[in-house]
């Protein structure tokens, strides 16, 4: 879909990415408004997942509009910016941001207190995770490069650290998870956050079992058995990003499997089953590599 033709583009973030402005088009409630801010008390970037796949483009975040205001009876669009997982493309070839509210806008999209000073990226998709260790659906790569080029943008806009006060282990790029609710914005995105912000993603063991179970492996499990099985050649970190995806897709090419890049119980079994023909199925064989 082309870009509406009343949207106002924003900024170019670089070669690939641009925001336009779309805050004036989407739906709202007939009555309800939203509360205003001083746009400099906007001292937090949190990250959604929107929760539900929708519509590309602009379509998605009208969607996402007209459920809020029609099935829950907000004021309107909850998330400052959409990331849908089919961008529109402008005239140059660049992926779409849509800024959805004004800075000056507290829509509703998180907890704890945290809507008057902060910014919400809404990634749009329901992907996986309360990081028990689950990870399959995970964010498309062009939602992987708007984000990377939306936050340092953001951060500095706003004059946001995103390495946080060390000293006192506070940090201001953060994720819906950390203000009320464990599953959003899912175990992918949550990861990205904590390496961004120069954290150690956070890990959950395997089973307690002797045996690796493998809708257990956690991301680094994931990543780890994908490189002893021959399929990956990147960085064990913990974060499943479009290389890691990639990778997953060769070993379901190899065992015949649909290939869509999401680690279900195939996938996984596929995976045990390779793990265990090289001897490394045993929980402590697995960790010595």
């Amino acid at each position: 879909m082309p870009v509406p033709q009343n949207a106002k583009k924003e900024v170019v973030l670089d070669d690939k990415v641009v925001i336009y402005d779309v805050s004036a088009l989407l739906p709202g409630h007939g009555t309800k408004t939203y509360k205003t801010r001083a746009t400099d008390s906007i001292s937090y970037i949190i990250v959604h997942k929107s929760g539900a796949d929708g519509a590309s483009g602009y379509k998605g975040a009208q969607g996402c509009a007209n459920y809020v205001v029609n099935h829950r009876n907000w004021a309107g669009m909850p998330y400052t910016f959409w990331l849908s997982q089919n961008p529109d493309m402008d005239e140059h070839d660049r992926l779409v941001i849509y800024r959805c509210q004004p800075d000056d806008i507290v829509s509703w999209h998180t907890g704890n207190g945290m809507n008057g000073v902060g910014t919400a990226v809404g990634v749009q998709g329901d992907y996986d995770g309360d990081w028990d260790g689950l990870i399959g659906k995970t964010p498309s790569d062009a939602q992987w490069t708007m984000i990377e080029a939306l936050v340092p943008w953001l951060a500095q806009t706003h004059q946001i650290d995103l390495a946080g006060a060390s000293d006192a282990d506070e940090y201001y790029l953060t994720g819906h998870w950390e203000h009320g609710k464990s599953v959003c914005p899912g175990d992918a995105l949550r990861g990205w956050v904590m390496k961004t912000r120069g954290q150690e993603p956070q890990n959950v063991e395997p089973s307690t079992s002797q045996e690796v179970l493998p809708l257990t492996f956690n991301t680094r499990d994931r990543q780890k058995a994908l490189k002893l099985l021959g399929f990956y050649a990147g960085n064990v970190d913990g974060i499943w990003g479009p290389i890691s995806r990639a990778a997953l897709e060769e070993l379901q090419k190899k065992f015949n499997l649909k290939v869509d890049g999401w680690f279900g119980k195939h996938s996984a079994k596929a995976m045990l089953h390779a793990l265990r023909d090289k001897g490394l199925a045993d929980k402590d064989a697995f960790a010595l590599h």
